[in-house]
């Protein structure tokens, strides 16, 4: 199994929170059990700031004044591109989950003669599962095939593509330049062939960049985060990533 290509990073953090709405926790006790671990645990968070990420711990949460402590002893370079912020898009990862949630900056303090960044508790939280945001590589043989709805001028047409990897945030198409330059952000609506099920949904462009196949040909890989997936078709992925590592392990 391979990382996702497009699995979340804190400059992504704002679109992915609105994306993945449904692993959202807004649990005040779950949240704060959460936090409690992460501290414990010492894990640290990165939030991006004024183009580069600030990296922190949190030293305190303070449940009956509703806030939380970052060790801010390493950046007084971000301190007021920090406080200029609405809200801070903190992201790390907490026993294999992937962890997420948006707080307010309040300010820079003292805290047992430590510097600390003080911000509010978030009111939700996000979770990755490791499926939900790591790919499966598909077969090279026969391939599973991807169809996506573009245009050509005024005339609407339709491309096919092989499949590279799938995870429940998105697939991978080869897509040759002299076939199909897909727009950065652009959606289109595609159907994937799955092995006795058609997936119907709608991705976005999010990268592109060439690589090199088995064969040696060189050509384009470009990778597509789904939009809005019902929860019928999320299962229909997690069902064929279980498949293929159900086949990956009797191979071995």
């Amino acid at each position: 199994m391979m990382p996702d290509q497009t699995e979340i990073t804190a400059g992504s953090a704002t679109e992915d929170l609105a994306e993945h709405h449904r692993y959202l926790t807004k649990s005040r006790l779950e949240i704060r059990r959460i936090l409690n671990s992460i501290m414990e645990q010492g894990a640290t968070l990165s939030t991006p700031v004024g183009g580069d990420d600030m990296l922190m711990s949190i030293v305190a949460v303070d449940e009956d004044e509703d806030y939380l402590l970052f060790d801010a002893s390493q950046h007084h370079q971000y301190k007021e591109k920090a406080l200029e912020q609405e809200q801070l898009f903190w992201s790390t990862s907490l026993e294999k989950i992937k962890i997420q949630f948006g707080c307010q900056p309040i300010e820079f303090t003292q805290h047992e003669r430590q510097r600390v960044l003080k911000t509010e508790i978030p009111r939700e939280l996000m979770r990755l599962q490791r499926r939900e945001y790591y790919r499966m590589a598909t077969p090279v043989s026969p391939p599973v095939k991807c169809t996506l709805n573009t245009r050509k001028g005024s005339t609407p047409v339709t491309l096919e593509f092989n499949l590279l990897d799938i995870s429940c945030g998105g697939v991978s198409v080869v897509t040759p330049p002299e076939v199909f330059a897909p727009e950065l952000g652009a959606v289109y609506s595609c159907v994937v062939d799955l092995p006795g099920k058609q997936l119907r949904a709608h991705v976005q462009a999010r990268n592109a960049f060439m690589t090199t196949l088995d064969n040696g040909k060189v050509t384009e890989r470009s990778g597509f985060a789904f939009v809005n997936l019902t929860e019928n078709q999320l299962s229909t992925i997690q069902r064929y990533i279980m498949e293929l590592e159900r086949q990956r392990k009797g191979r071995g």
